[in-house]
């Protein structure tokens, strides 16, 4: 096989094992077949598939397993991947109800007039401690004379976090 081959075998590859296999397949893998999936991913300069992976997994993980986290944590794992990658990209923790963009914001140290803002939606008002949450709703926006403008955005369910991972991908790359 030449590399020519391989490579296009590869890219099959990652062109039929994307995010949604993610969702059907990854939770009914073990740790470590999991993880060597994401390492081909990330291998081949695809971190976004790689976390997804990684996290539809975690899902199913007990506590105590070494992927185990919550949608919150999940969330935060992906960005936290994001910022990794993306050296001028940032997170902040904001407060939407007092005075920020969105629970999780991700913003670029090289431009200020950009922001990629998440926030949590929930099953209850906000002021029911019972309350929990349910999806996601993601917003790019920019700064322009009069305010923040929406470029995109989007809304995803707790159990499918695809469409936001890769929307936060392309915001943090353009």
């Amino acid at each position: 096989m030449t590399n020519t081959d391989q490579q296009q075998a590869i890219e099959r590859f990652i062109a039929y094992w994307d995010e949604g296999m993610a969702a059907d397949l990854a939770p009914r893998l073990t740790c470590g077949e999991t993880e060597a999936i994401a390492d081909l991913f990330t291998a081949h300069e695809r971190r976004d598939l790689a976390a997804e992976w990684i996290n539809q997994h975690s899902y199913t993980d007990d506590s105590g397993d070494s992927h185990h986290r919550s949608t919150g944590q999940g969330i935060r794992y992906e960005l936290a991947t994001i910022t990794e990658s993306v050296a001028v990209v940032e997170l902040n923790e904001e407060d939407p109800s007092a005075f920020g963009a969105g629970h999780l914001v991700l913003y670029r140290a090289d431009d200020k007039t950009r922001r990629f803002a998440i926030t949590e939606r929930t099953d209850k008002p906000e002021d029911d401690d019972t309350r929990e949450v349910i999806g996601w709703h993601w917003c790019a926006e920019r700064y322009q004379a009069g305010g923040w403008t929406t470029d995109a955005e989007g809304e995803t369910t707790d159990d499918d976090l695809s469409a936001l991972v890769e929307a936060a991908w392309t915001w943090a790359t353009r």
